[in-house]
């Protein structure tokens, strides 16, 4: 693994790593970024909203904005690149050779953003042996899913590899009233690759990808509105309505079912368009190694969707101009770095060079707050849009030392410089029968730099026994908020967060190789974190925007098992727990008082008490020419909060069973399986929010999902 950009085994790196093999991936049947959480104890990952932007915290540290001009403390890379924002993150996840889950802060070697950790997405590189499978899987709810890849040797010194994924689902909910149907998604993506040996000693590496996406996003769903919006504009005696127009049985959905919403008309819609290239050249000699990664990364993004959960216009992901949710961005990356040995001092040092521009529109119908709206459902009478442009720049040095003090102890020291410029220009307007009335603008640059750290021990007593300590330091850069304003104040710039932590863990390979054991506790104090919140603007409705927490502490511990008690039976067992709490809690947001307090002792957003996963696998042979494999897994998150200060924010517990049975002969040429996600049907919420009156809005777990696949391997 690469996981310090040095190849080492697992068991002799000193920080806390989750590494899943792309095997792993498939059988689970995880194909979006957020679907490593599952098996990754620490990790809580999800959709903010239902097709949207991914958002990701490690042990209480991330960001829960859900607009797509920001990124969390969890840095996203791919093939050696940094995703500067989360809409390049979509159709990336095919043909994986591994996934890396760094826990804690992670400054020193990879920058900024990196104060929870990193994930590190290593795509199958070209092979020296010609190599090449196909999976095809059908499901319920007509879904048709086809993953390919072909690669070896094209000539001497020139290997190459094409690899592809298509996937056509059909859709899963209904709507209630209309009828109209949500959660369709048509995607492809594809991957080609050419390594060439230019010599014995330095090598090149040339990729391409493509991805796209159509789809009718899913709904959400809602409950409580039709009461608060009683509450909020009702004037009949013992009748819920708005504004004199009946609403009892009108806007809630009114079953947990998530098969079923209550959308009413808007025109659902998404499509993402994306491009990339990188570029690697490697030099080798005899104790020095030097790697240049150069990524160029394009991508579009459009959406239109029902936000709110509910037939009324509470906040609609649309304009009172009929125009969607746009992103255009770009990004370009490049890294250099030199590995060296000077006596049994192992070095690594490197400098790194990062641009994104990203170009959006942000609009949000939110008619029925105003009294010209003579019905709930009527669009186009009052909104906000936000128009932006941002751009950031990023430099950095680092260096990196493993030294040995003697035969069982090490000392791994390293340091960071890190720079960064981000400039925002935009405009917030609010739209008023059709009348646009600018209410915010802003046009600024924020440069911000750090010096980053760790220090750490690693002490060998016994053979495969690693204890290893480390104090280390991150941060996450400022950001702009850029949600649709609907006062003046919405809008504004958030300084950087930065974080201290210890971690003190051991790994362990006993029983003679059958048991591999990883745990580890940790504790950090966080400074500034970044967090969406909610307020109350005049005259008494409901605003959300970005601010910080003034001091926070998470702390807790994790234990990892594989086991492998018999030849044909293993076992993967993982559980962490998370005390992540506000020590310092703000009161207002620019001024504006919290919708609900935070006190100290609020448990953080993101940060589920106890996180589980487990994983066990048994091979029966069939005679001597085949074998069936049954394989089960699950996975449990704790209750957690979406956004602080939102009083219907927290969701409860949710957990996942899944299954699959395999059929293959003894080589393994081809198999059948029959699988199934979420077997036992749970209805459990994934994230809530509030709306604008206070209905609470849930996401749950998508249904019950189950199918056939056929795998055959060409090679």
């Amino acid at each position: 693994m690469t996981a310090q950009k040095r190849e080492q085994t697992l068991s002799d790196v000193g920080l806390s790593v989750t590494a899943l093999t792309g095997a792993r991936l498939e059988d689970l049947r995880l194909s979006q970024a957020i679907d490593v959480s599952a098996q990754t104890p620490g990790l809580t990952a999800m959709n903010a909203v239902t097709n949207g932007t991914p958002i990701f915290s490690i042990r209480g540290m991330g960001l829960d904005d859900f607009y797509v001009n920001n990124n969390s403390s969890v840095a996203i890379f791919i093939d050696g690149v940094v995703q500067s924002t989360p809409i390049f993150l979509h159709g990336q996840v095919f043909d994986v050779e591994r996934v890396e889950v760094l826990k804690g802060p992670q400054g020193t070697l990879y920058g900024k953003n990196a104060s929870g950790g990193v994930i590190n997405f290593i795509s199958k590189a070209p092979t020296d042996a010609v190599e090449g499978y196909a999976n095809l899987s059908y499901g319920n709810w007509d879904t048709v899913d086809v993953k390919a890849a072909i690669g070896g040797p094209l000539s001497e010194g020139v290997r190459g590899r094409v690899s592809a994924s298509y996937e056509n689902a059909g859709d899963w909910q209904r709507d209630r009233d209309t009828g109209l149907e949500y959660g369709r998604r048509r995607s492809s993506a594809v991957r080609a690759q050419l390594a060439v040996d230019l010599s014995e000693r330095l090598t090149g590496a040339f990729a391409f990808r493509y991805s796209s996406e159509n789809s009718v996003p899913a709904s959400s769903q809602v409950g409580g509105t039709e009461a608060a919006t009683d509450a909020a504009t009702g004037i009949l005696p013992g009748v819920l309505d708005y504004r004199g127009v009946p609403i009892a049985g009108r806007l809630d959905t009114g079953t947990t079912d998530p098969r079923v919403v209550r959308a009413g008309g808007l025109p659902a819609r998404g499509t993402e368009r994306g491009y990339g290239a990188t570029m690697n050249w490697k030099y080798t000699a005899d104790e020095l190694t030097v790697e240049s990664i150069t990524g160029w990364d394009t991508h579009d993004h459009f959406i239109t969707y029902n936000l709110d959960g509910n037939p009324a216009t509470n906040f609609d992901v649309r304009g009172v101009n009929g125009e969607g949710e746009r992103a255009d961005g770009k990004q370009f990356y490049h890294e250099v770095r030199l590995g060296f040995r000077w006596g049994r001092t192992e070095w690594t040092t490197g400098v790194m060079y990062a641009s994104d521009r990203l170009n959006a529109v942000q609009p949000l119908d939110a008619s029925m707050l105003v009294p010209l709206a003579t019905s709930p459902l009527q669009r186009g009478v009052f909104g906000s849009t936000s128009r932006y442009r941002q751009s950031n720049k990023s430099a950095g040095a680092y260096v990196s030392v493993d030294a040995p003090l003697n035969e069982t102890v090490s000392l791994v020291t390293g340091a960071r410089y890190s720079w960064d410029e981000r400039g925002f220009a935009g405009t917030g307007t609010l739209y008023t029968a059709g009348v646009p009335f600018v209410i915010t603008a802003q046009d600024e640059s924020r440069r911000t730099s750090d010096m980053s750290y760790r220090v750490g021990l690693e002490y060998k007593p016994a053979d495969r026994v690693l204890v290893f300590g480390n104090v280390a330091t991150g941060y996450k850069n400022g950001v702009f908020y850029a949600g649709p304003p609907f006062n003046s104040s919405s809008w504004a710039y958030v300084p950087p967060e930065k974080v201290f932590g210890v971690e003190l863990g051991v790994k362990a390979t006993l029983l003679e190789n059958r048991l591999s054991v990883t745990t580890s506790a940790f504790d950090y104090r966080l400074e500034d974190r970044q967090g969406f919140l909610v307020f109350i603007t005049p005259p008494g409705q409901l605003g959300a925007g970005l601010g910080t927490i003034p001091k926070s502490r998470t702390r807790g511990g994790e234990l990892e098992l594989a086991w492998r008690p018999a030849e044909r039976f293993t076992a993967n067992l993982g559980v962490a727990y998370l005390d992540a709490r506000v020590t310092d809690p703000p009161t207002d947001v620019r001024g504006f008082p919290l919708a609900s307090p935070i006190v100290n002792g609020t448990r953080l957003a993101l940060s589920p008490e106890w996180s589980t996963s487990a994983t066990v696998e048994y091979l029966q042979p069939i005679g001597s020419d085949h074998r069936l494999r049954f394989a089960a897994d699950c996975s449990y998150l704790g209750s957690t909060t979406a956004t602080l200060s939102d009083p219907n924010g927290v969701s409860g517990s949710r957990a996942a069973v899944g299954g699959r049975i395999e059929w293959s002969p003894a080589s393994e040429r081809w198999s059948l399986s029959v699988w199934s996600r979420n077997l036992t049907d749970r209805r459990d919420d994934v994230r809530s929010v509030t709306d604008f009156f206070g209905g609470r809005v849930v996401i749950r777990q998508r249904p019950r999902t189950y199918g056939l696949e056929f795998r055959y391997r060409f090679f």
